[in-house]
């Protein structure tokens, strides 16, 4: 019996990632605030499952710092790059804080890192801190894509929004709603 239930959930989980698809798409992973047990199998878990279904991957070394300051503190990862870490301490990629991710003129330069070498998602680990940080900077996206646009510090066309992310104004976390009327529920 126990057998059966472990097949069957093997095989929903297998099924589950065939729908899965990274193509087209660039996650930036990135560590922030304090280091802890599991960071660098959470950095791997990112790796080995973005490269699985065809992303992109990014490494952000020092956190947010990384993120702002650009050039090689963003650099892509691969399937090897993240081989024998589990046992290591810390982070791999650093963590750092940042003073200048705190100011929209900082939140505006990540964004413009990210925007130019095409990273579309960005996957925090991190505490309280580090993910109230990626919130305010989620729910800005938007604005600081328009800004770089009138600026003219990034192309017209690389500020738009893949039409499968969804807006980024969005205040309740339960529920998510497409610019297109689609409803989005978290799974939990």
């Amino acid at each position: 019996m126990a057998d059966d239930v472990s097949s069957d959930r093997k095989g929903s989980f297998r099924k589950f990632l065939e729908h899965l698809s990274g193509a087209g798409k660039a996650i930036g992973v990135l560590t922030s605030g304090g280091d802890a047990q599991g960071m660098n199998a959470a950095v791997r878990a990112v790796v080995r499952m973005g490269i699985y279904v065809g992303a992109k991957v990014y490494f952000i070394y020092e956190g947010y710092q990384g993120m702002v300051d650009g050039g090689n503190n963003i650099v892509e990862a691969n399937w090897e790059s993240v081989s024998n870490i589990l046992q290591v301490g810390g982070t791999i990629i650093g963590s750092a804080r940042c003073k200048a991710f705190r100011s929209r003129e900082g939140r505006l330069k990540a964004a413009q890192n990210l925007v130019q070498l095409g990273i579309t998602n960005l996957c925090v680990i991190g505490g309280d801190g580090s993910l109230t940080g990626a919130n305010i900077f989620r729910k800005e996206w938007n604005g600081l894509l328009e800004e770089l646009a009138h600026n003219g510090s990034v192309d017209t066309d690389e500020p738009r929004v893949p039409a499968w992310l969804p807006p980024f104004e969005h205040s309740d976390p339960t529920e998510a709603h497409r610019s297109d009327g689609a409803k989005q529920v978290p799974v939990s």
